[in-house]
């Protein structure tokens, strides 16, 4: 099984995320169901579970408030002209960012090896594109800005071929 560390979307930055996609629903294979959609802290991959549940116990110890998390446009990753990965971008926030960090940090402090590339925090709302090359690269949209309370956080379970895909196994309240 593999694990990740994530916050869910609400139901209205669910709306708004399957909204922002719309216009693009025909150029991806994959998009992901409203209870699906998070923005990921921690990608765990295959970590041995008992290792998740050490580096999970550690997290739940530590105090983190609460916070508001705004989205006010659409962009990508990938090339411009077939862009693999459609999301809602959050707008900074240095709680956000903190959040991460200390999850990243509890990850180090039980030899978890993941991903070292920048953070760049999102929620994907279509992936896989399978349209044809644009001629004209894919522009960042503004949507309106839809903000939700960050209060809990999850680790979650993938579920292959199951909808929806991400099951919540272990959830922190924040302060």
């Amino acid at each position: 099984m593999h694990h990740f560390i994530g916050i869910s979307a609400t139901p209205e930055v669910a709306s708004a995320g399957v909204a922002a996609r719309l216009d693009m629903i025909h150029q991806y294979n994959v998009l992901p169901d409203p209870r699906d959609m998070h923005i990921t802290l921690l990608f765990l991959g295959g970590f041995e579970f008992a290792k998740v549940e050490e580096l999970w116990d550690r997290i739940a110890t530590i105090p983190s408030p609460s916070f508001p998390l705004t989205f006010s446009k659409r962009a990508s990753f990938g090339l411009a002209t077939r862009p693999r990965v459609l999301f809602l971008a959050p707008e900074h926030s240095n709680a956000l960012l903190d959040l991460q960090a200390m999850v990243r940090k509890s990850g180090d402090d039980v030899s978890f090896e993941g991903d070292r590339r920048p953070y760049h925090p999102h929620m994907t709302i279509a992936k896989k594109w399978r349209g044809v090359e644009r001629t004209a690269p894919l522009d960042d949209i503004k949507i309106k800005p839809v903000t939700m309370t960050v209060a809990e956080i999850h680790l979650y379970e993938i579920r292959i071929g199951e909808v929806p895909r991400y099951e919540r196994i272990q959830t922190k309240r924040l302060e």
